[in-house]
C-alpha cells in the first residue's frame, strides 16, 4: 500500500548514507520523525571534543596565537568534563569513560607533534557550511577546515577522523562525502582550479590527500542524484526494509524495530516477574550468597565422601535413594603461566622443535606428543621431568534401582 509522505527537500551526506545503511532507520528518523529516547555514543562524543580542540588550534592561529600542546590538552579536558553526562553511552564491552578520554589526548598530541608549526597551509574557514544544489535538491554539509596549500595553491578540504578503523586508500579515493564538498568549494571560489581532499586518521597518526579531477566530481554528482532518486521513490512507495548490521548497536530505534524489539519485550516480562531494578539487584545478590554457601557445603560433603571411601577401601557408597560412585585418576600437571619452570619448559620445547606441535603449550597436545611422537628418550624424559603427578577424584550420583 502506498503512503502519502513528503519527499525530503534537503539532504546531507550522512542523511543519504543512512538510507543505504538501513532504510527503516531512515524512515523512523527522517520521514516519520519518531520521538524516542536519544543517546550519544561515546565514539561520537569523543569525536566532537577532538574536533572542538583542533578548531580552537586553527581559530587561534588565524589570530596569530600558537597554542602549546599543553594548552590544547587542557582545553580538551575542560570541554570533556563540561559536556560529559549520563546520556553518553558506551556500547563496547570492557571499556570505560577514561579509555576514550585518553584516546583523545593521544590523538591531539600526535597531531600537534606531526603538524607543528602549522605553516603548510593557510586556513580559510573552520566548520564551513556548504550548500550544494544538485538537480533541484539541496545538499548541506560542514567542512572541518578549508585551507589553501602553500606549495601549489590548491584548496584543501580537511576532515578529521577519530574512527578506530583505517580504510584502504582505494576506498578513500572513491569517497563521495568530501567530493561533494569539493563541488561546493568549486562553486564558491572562482580560483578553485585545484581541490585536494585530505583525511586525518588521528588514531593512526596518518594523513591521506588526493586532488579531485573534473571527471571524479562529475561522477559523484551523478551518483548523488541517483541515490536521492532511490530514496524519494522509497518515500513515495513506503518501501523501507530493515537492514541488520553491526551498526544496530548504536541505533536509537531498537525498541520499535522488528529485528530487535523482541529483546526488550523479554526484558519487560522479566521485570514484571521479579519487580523493580532495585529488587532485581537485591534478589540476585541474595541468590549469589546462597549459591556460595551451597557450593561450599557440597565441597565439604564431597571431600568427606572421598575420605570415607579411601579409609574403607570402597568405590561406592549407597544412600537412601542414590548411589555415590567415587573414582580416582592420576594426572600429570605442568607448570602454569607465571611459574619460573614454565619458561624453562617453553624454551626447551622450542629448542627441541616441538613448540608448533604443542600449540602454545596446550597440555592435551603435549600429552599427545609424548604418547604418539617418536621422541628420543632423553627428550621425553626431560619433558616429563617438568610435570608432577597429581591424584584427582570424581564423585558421580545415580538413582538406586529397584531391588538394590
Amino acid at each position: 500500500m502506498n503512503v502519502r509522505l513528503e519527499v525530503c527537500p534537503m539532504y546531507s551526506y550522512s542523511k543519504i548514507n543512512s538510507y543505504f545503511n538501513c532504510p527503516l532507520m531512515f524512515k523512523y528518523r527522517y520521514v516519520d520523525r519518531v520521538k524516542v529516547e536519544r543517546f550519544e555514543g561515546i565514539e561520537a562524543f569523543l569525536g566532537k571534543r577532538v574536533h572542538e580542540t583542533l578548531e580552537k588550534l586553527y581559530s587561534d592561529l588565524k589570530r596569530q596565537k600558537v597554542n602549546s600542546a599543553s594548552d590544547l590538552r587542557t582545553y580538551y579536558e575542560d570541554r570533556w568534563e563540561t559536556k560529559y553526562s549520563d546520556d553518553v553511552r558506551i556500547v563496547k564491552k570492557g571499556f570505560c569513560r577514561d579509555n576514550y578520554l585518553s584516546m583523545g589526548r593521544k590523538y591531539i598530541a600526535d597531531y600537534y607533534k606531526k603538524n607543528f608549526p602549522f605553516t603548510s597551509s593557510t586556513t580559510v574557514s573552520l566548520e564551513q557550511k556548504v550548500n550544494l544544489k544538485l538537480d533541484g535538491h539541496s545538499i548541506v554539509g560542514y567542512i572541518d577546515r578549508l585551507a589553501i596549500c602553500e606549495k601549489d595553491s590548491a584548496y584543501e578540504i580537511h576532515d578529521y577522523k577519530t574512527s578506530g578503523s583505517l580504510p584502504p586508500q582505494a576506498v578513500l579515493q572513491r569517497d563521495e562525502q568530501l567530493s561533494l564538498y569539493a563541488l561546493a568549494v568549486r562553486n564558491m571560489y572562482d580560483d578553485a582550479k585545484k581541490i585536494r581532499v585530505v583525511w586525518h586518521y588521528l588514531a593512526f597518526n596518518k594523513e591521506f590527500g588526493y586532488l579531485r579531477s573534473e571527471k571524479e566530481l562529475e561522477d559523484v554528482s551523478n551518483s548523488m542524484i541517483r541515490k536521492i532518486g532511490i530514496i524519494e521513490d522509497a518515500v513515495k512507495e513506503g518501501d523501507f526494509l530493515p537492514n541488520a548490521s553491526a551498526l544496530c548497536s548504536w541505533c536509537e530505534f531498537q525498541k520499535i524495530c522488528p529485528v530487535h524489539k523482541h529483546k526488550f519485550s523479554a526484558e519487560n516480562e522479566k521485570s514484571k516477574v521479579y519487580g523493580s531494578g532495585v529488587e532485581l539487584v537485591d534478589k540476585y545478590a541474595l541468590l549469589k550468597v546462597r549459591q556460595r554457601a551451597i557450593t561450599d557445603e557440597m565441597d565439604d560433603v564431597r571431600d568427606a565422601l572421598i575420605d570415607y571411601c579411601s579409609k574403607n577401601g570402597m568405590g561406592a557408597v549407597e544412600g537412601g535413594e542414590y548411589v555415590a560412585k567415587v573414582s580416582e585418576s592420576k594426572d600429570v600437571k605442568y607448570p602454569r603461566a607465571g611459574d619460573t619452570k614454565r619458561k624453562e619448559l617453553e624454551d626447551y620445547l622450542r629448542k627441541a622443535n616441538l613448540w608448533d606441535k604443542v600449540v602454545g603449550l596446550d597440555v592435551f597436545a603435549l600429552r599427545r606428543v609424548l604418547k604418539e611422537t617418536l621422541l628420543d628418550n632423553r627428550v621425553a624424559d626431560k619433558i616429563r621431568g617438568f610435570g608432577s603427578e597429581e591424584i584427582s577424584h570424581k564423585v558421580s550420583l545415580r538413582k538406586r534401582k529397584e531391588g538394590e
